[in-house]
């Protein structure tokens, strides 16, 4: 029978443990489950102003993750409730002006004033949210009721800026995605996240509903599914 004398045991043993214990601790030596994230891409544009009132300005084709900044200016504002250029949902209406919507009308009407409108294609499926801001802003978080019958209310000073997610086919609104924007809100954002899959197109509106023409600022956030 083959036998090892103790030496050669306690020697055997030795490179045993070396070998054993080349990778150790163990949890140093596993492979990291956290990958760093993709850099944001940062896309900046600017209003084209030579483009007509429903002309759409393109943005590209755009991936995951991307941060859009636009800088624009809303020049003259209004809502016709007898403007037929889309269709719109119903939205809420502030019959006696406190500030708290009382019905809700039915769909027609559109923004009478300067309409921006920014169009993308999606490069993938992604989500996006979007958030308006404006320089001519309300002291608080909310605009005053829009009064058109009352020239000398709080309405009358100051800018309430909306923006609306409209669907994109061809080059061609097809209908309205989310009317989150259009509300009193200072700033307006979308409600949540708006999927779209890989190739789709939307667009977005912008538009002046009080008085007071302002400068604005829209960031459109690009997400992985």
């Amino acid at each position: 029978m083959l036998g090892y004398s103790r030496p050669c045991l306690l020697a055997l043993t030795a490179v045993l443990l070396l070998v054993g214990c080349e990778n150790w601790p163990l949890y140093a030596h596993l492979p990291d489950p956290f990958e760093e994230p993709p850099p944001v891409e940062q896309v900046e544009v600017s209003e084209d102003t030579a483009l007509g009132p429903t002309e759409i300005q393109g943005l590209g084709t755009l991936a995951t993750p991307t941060r859009v900044t636009i800088t624009g200016e809303a020049d003259s504002c209004g809502f016709d409730l007898d403007d037929d250029r889309y269709d719109w949902p119903e939205h809420p209406v502030d019959e006696d002006g406190d500030g708290v919507a009382d019905s809700t009308s039915a769909a027609e009407g559109w923004f009478s004033g300067d309409v921006d409108i920014y169009g993308l294609q999606a490069d993938g499926d992604l989500w996006l949210s979007a958030a308006l801001d404006w320089t001519n802003a309300p002291s608080g978080s909310a605009n005053a009721p829009y009064q058109p019958t009352d020239p000398d209310g709080a309405w009358a000073t100051e800018t309430d800026l909306d923006f609306v997610v409209l669907s994109l086919s061809g080059g061609t609104v097809t209908g309205i995605l989310s009317d989150a924007g259009f509300s009193a809100d200072y700033p307006a954002s979308t409600a949540g996240l708006i999927a779209v899959s890989d190739g789709g197109g939307l667009a977005l509106a912008v538009a002046c509903h009080h008085e007071l023409s302002s400068g604005y600022t829209l960031v459109l956030d690009l997400v992985t599914p």
